[in-house]
């Protein structure tokens, strides 16, 4: 029972967020949160941000 649940709400989720972004829009998003999910692009991620802050506090 709880497989198919959550296939139907990624179904539903998915369709809501073609509906919302379009086809483009779903692509970035799928795109983003799979580089943000990946641990390398994620350690980047997050390198990149402390940098930043790091950087504006010394500024």
């Amino acid at each position: 029972m709880p497989r198919r649940v959550g296939s139907i709400l990624s179904g539903v989720l998915s369709g809501a967020l073609v509906a919302t972004l379009g086809y483009r829009g779903t692509f970035l998003v799928c795109g983003a949160l799979v580089l943000f999910a990946n641990p390398p692009f994620r350690l980047w991620a997050i390198g990149a941000l402390d940098w930043w802050k790091t950087r504006r506090k010394t500024a």
